[in-house]
């Protein structure tokens, strides 16, 4: 099992160069995840880190709580443009130190196999679901496995869990940095959201709403909390 921070301790301070891809990806996510939210509804992001999707959404209107595991993630958050919009809470997200309820909880780009064991996701999930107002939604973005190409990792199929680092450049060089995860296919996420009393609303191939089929390569899923009779 991998310590809680490991992640954004170690890739804090190169995390947004690294994945400076991903920026069109998040005005997608942005547009979709605000639809039908009224200005000023709750959100909670689950791993917020440097506040990629959590800045943008908060410049949308919304008040935006983000929880991370990694105080050198918040820091680079807050010393953003757009992060002191953002409320960032040091916090483990098995069980995050807020209050509810949110109209939108959000666990992105594979956050949730960020947890090292499936104990902690389904644990999380039902966190994400405890801190949903009725009617609440619980958006879930991550990869659909695709165990062949972990031959370069130290992959347990058993577990569903990989270690393996990545190399990055940086000042001095080159640097490995951590990249654990324990995967769970698309339909073991909607089990743990079953688990936490979520229905399925829809699932997507992508936050632009491209179909999900058997070529996709990750998933966007919306789950929904019923109101309680």
């Amino acid at each position: 099992m991998w310590p809680a921070a490991e992640f954004g301790d170690a890739w804090a301070d190169v995390y947004d160069a690294v994945f400076a891809d991903l920026d069109t990806d998040a005005e997608h996510a942005v547009a979709a995840l605000s639809t039908d939210l009224a200005d000023g509804a709750g959100v909670l992001e689950l791993g917020v880190g440097t506040g990629r999707l959590a800045i943008p959404l908060a410049a949308t209107g919304l008040h935006v709580t983000g929880v991370d595991s990694s105080a050198r993630m918040l820091a680079g958050l807050a010393a953003k443009a757009g992060g002191d919009a953002v409320r960032g809470v040091l916090g483990d997200m098995v069980d995050p130190p807020v209050e509810g309820p949110f109209d939108l909880v959000l666990i992105a780009f594979n956050t949730l196999f960020a947890l090292p064991d499936q104990d902690r996701q389904v644990a999380c999930v039902g966190a994400a679901a405890r801190g949903l107002a009725d009617g609440g939604r619980l958006v879930v973005e991550a990869a659909v496995p695709q165990p062949w190409r972990f031959a370069d990792g130290d992959h347990d199929p058993v577990t569903q869990t990989v270690r393996s680092v990545r190399v990055v450049p940086d000042d001095t060089g080159v640097r490995t940095l951590p990249l654990n995860m324990r995967y769970a296919w698309p339909s073991e996420v909607d089990l743990m959201a079953r688990l936490a009393g979520l229905s399925r609303v829809r699932r997507s191939g992508g936050w632009a709403g491209e179909p999900f089929d058997d070529l996709s390569t990750r998933h966007v899923t919306t789950y929904r909390k019923d109101p309680t009779t």
